[in-house]
């Protein structure tokens, strides 16, 4: 694992490529003013709120124009 410092001071530890794509936009989409630890969770948030109880319709691939 490598250490990057990017985007205003911020270390990022990521495991790989991806990982670290993952990070940056998380912390792009946060923004968090200060610095602390588990700043990326939502702790007053419930996730299952955000899920719909109807499932999408589905359309394949191969019918779509």
């Amino acid at each position: 694992m490598k250490l990057l410092k990017l985007l205003d001071g911020v270390d990022f530890m990521p495991d790989s490529p991806s990982g670290l794509l993952g990070l940056v936009s998380i912390y792009e989409f946060k923004q968090p003013a200060i610095y602390k630890e588990y700043w990326w969770k939502d702790d007053n948030k419930s996730l299952l709120d955000n899920l719909s109880r109807k499932k999408p319709k589905y359309i394949s691939v191969t019918d779509k124009k």
